[in-house]
């Protein structure tokens, strides 16, 4: 898994597209990229399924606020429980694919001993 698919509502969007401005990116294409995805929502005016990468949920989590509110919706917060999430998934996933190359390899290992 190389991606955390998620939801982003318009408010959450528009927050995001004011935060990401405000901040600055190493690699500029990464960041061009994400705020492309950052502004379907506002485009279509309607929830939009985004596919985010672990890079850009750490650049998520860096610049929102979970305090940070949009009229009702508790943007921020919903932000900060989707990056968690994102970001534990993501790892354990990683983790989990590691396990299996080691597995994999162990089994080769056993199964040329015992030929030879």
């Amino acid at each position: 898994m190389d991606s955390w698919e998620h939801e982003l509502t318009v408010n959450q969007a528009r927050y995001l597209s004011d935060m990401l401005r405000l901040g600055e990116k190493d690699d500029v294409s990464e960041w061009r990229l994400l705020m492309l995805k950052v502004m379907r929502p506002i485009a279509d005016q309607d929830i939009a399924t985004v596919h985010l990468t672990a890079d850009e949920l750490w650049t998520i989590r860096d610049v929102a606020k979970s305090s940070a509110q949009v009229g009702t919706e508790r943007v921020g917060l919903e932000l900060l429980e989707t990056c968690a999430k994102g970001l534990l998934t993501l790892a354990a996933s990683q983790r989990i694919a590691e396990a299996e190359g080691i597995a994999e390899e162990t089994g080769r290992r056993l199964r040329n001993a015992r030929t030879s």
